[in-house]
């Protein structure tokens, strides 16, 4: 008899236990579909985080590669043009020597011959 009444208890029990876990069951079941569905969302956001970091890794480096490659054609302009600005003072030099000697030219007046003042003098 005793065994009896341990025996239905003991089913009880594991009747009882298999209620709870069958309630636990539909209860957490939700949970960790929404909580699947969470992490997957994350894992989505988390890519394409790192999808828009790599293209804005690219863009900048495309930034710093046309700013050195701008720098570098302003450095060779500066080569050339500082040679071109020398020869330039100096042809500007030239041009204002020659003007002045023309100029100097135009002012002296024209030299006399002796004959055309002999024919004067009587």
């Amino acid at each position: 008899m005793y065994a009896s009444r341990v025996a239905r208890q003991l089913t009880a029990t594991a009747t009882r236990i298999a209620l709870l876990a069958a309630e636990l069951d539909r209860e957490v079941r939700p949970i960790l579909s929404s909580a699947n569905a969470v992490g997957r969302d994350a894992a989505r956001v988390a890519a394409l985080a790192v999808t828009q970091m790599e293209r804005a890794d690219r863009v900048c480096a495309d930034l710093a590669d046309g700013v050195d490659s701008t720098l570098k054609a302003v450095q060779r302009t500066a080569a050339i043009l500082s040679p071109a600005r020398e020869w330039t003072a100096v042809l500007r030099g030239l041009q204002t020597g020659f003007m002045a000697l023309r100029r100097a030219r135009r002012r002296r007046p024209e030299p006399r011959h002796h004959e055309d003042d002999e024919a004067l003098f009587i």
